[in-house]
């Protein structure tokens, strides 16, 4: 409290004089809007980045691991490896049969890098797409949103 008795919590001292600091808030969601609403216009879009961040989870643990690559070269090698895997875990294909494959064919001199990428892969070679822990995850996801259901209902006495 000041000497008037007036919280100065929430406010700093600007060029301007006094300025509230949750205006600074309001004036960054204003400035911020259209990146804001974009998931109100694009169902598709998840609303938060958790499955990026468990991939980067990844990364920062194997960081110390990979630090002593041989040269610049490798380490370009090692992080387009690294995405590649990454890629193909997120579209749950079978690791070792689609970098066999790919490698493969780079090898033997494809250019058709398109059909190389997981997604396109994927749809080519269905039977290597890992299905075996689908209901696992079906289950996990409708557990969790059964669970979210249940803190947004407010507890009635």
């Amino acid at each position: 409290m000041n000497r008037t008795g007036q919280s100065t919590q929430f406010r700093e001292r600007s060029a301007g004089g006094m300025k509230l600091v949750s205006g600074k808030a309001v004036r960054y969601a204003l400035n911020q809007w259209q990146p804001l609403i974009v998931f109100t216009e694009d169902g598709g879009l998840p609303i938060h980045n958790n499955d990026t961040e468990r991939d980067l989870r990844r990364l920062t643990i194997g960081r110390k691991s990979w630090l002593f690559l041989g040269s610049e070269a490798g380490g370009e090698v090692a992080a387009r490896l690294y995405t590649l895997t990454a890629s193909a875990h997120q579209h749950n294909l079978d690791l070792w049969a689609y970098l066999e494959d790919v490698l493969r064919r780079l090898a033997g001199g494809d250019s058709d890098l398109d059909a190389l990428l997981p997604n396109a892969w994927a749809k080519s070679h269905p039977d290597k797409v890992r299905s075996y822990r689908q209901a696992e995850s079906l289950a996990r996801a409708a557990q969790t949103k059964a669970r979210r259901a249940r803190r947004r209902k407010p507890n009635r006495k």
